[in-house]
């Protein structure tokens, strides 16, 4: 939709950079990329609660691709803030998933947290209301490896390729968007999440 903002929100721990839970960050970094926007980095108006921020247009819309630089757990309340500054209403919040498979990617508007502390946390502390959730699916660990201990280790190379700013998951990022962008408000894609693979 031409003229709209959207805040394309990445969560991560910046502390554990190209760890499978710092997908978020990866995403948008490589969206960043692929877009022509260059590398995130800081901006005067978030000074305050920090994160970095590059700007991009698509489909007449400007994307505004943000990253937080808080732990993952307290990534809302700067999430807000940068959406205050910016004086934008629209998110779109992307993030790791357990719940879907690994080089998949799901759309939905609104919804629950689904034991993800960075969505809660945005939840509790966003303004205005409903939001779109874009999951990366990540998969469970087949190996035994505890969970907290499989979402903590680094991506490996081929998920890294199928993330970064070349790969299939960015094509699969830029159809969700599209999909946002012509229902930004989400009044037609309640409920059941879109696939992508």
């Amino acid at each position: 939709m031409v003229g709209t903002r959207v805040l394309v929100a990445g969560l991560g721990n910046a502390p554990y950079p190209l760890t499978r839970h710092s997908l978020g960050h990866y995403i948008v970094d490589g969206l960043a990329q692929r877009l022509g926007a260059g590398k995130l980095k800081p901006h005067p108006a978030l000074k305050k609660d920090g994160g970095h921020l590059a700007t991009a247009k698509h489909e007449g819309a400007s994307l505004l691709l943000y990253k937080t630089n808080r732990p993952m757990n307290i990534s809302g309340p700067p999430i807000a803030a940068a959406a205050r500054a910016l004086n934008v209403r629209h998110l779109v919040l992307v993030y790791d998933s357990v719940a879907d498979l690994p080089y998949t990617l799901a759309l939905n508007h609104g919804g629950g947290a689904r034991g993800h502390n960075g969505v809660r946390s945005t939840q509790a502390h966003w303004p205005h209301g409903s939001f779109w959730h874009l999951r990366g699916g990540v998969g469970r660990p087949t190996d035994g490896t505890g969970l907290a201990e499989f979402v903590l280790s680094k991506l490996d190379a081929e998920e890294r390729a199928f993330w970064g700013h070349q790969g299939k998951g960015i094509d699969l990022v830029l159809k969700a968007l599209e999909v946002v962008l012509g229902d930004v408000d989400g009044r037609e894609k309640s409920g059941s999440p879109q696939k992508f693979k």
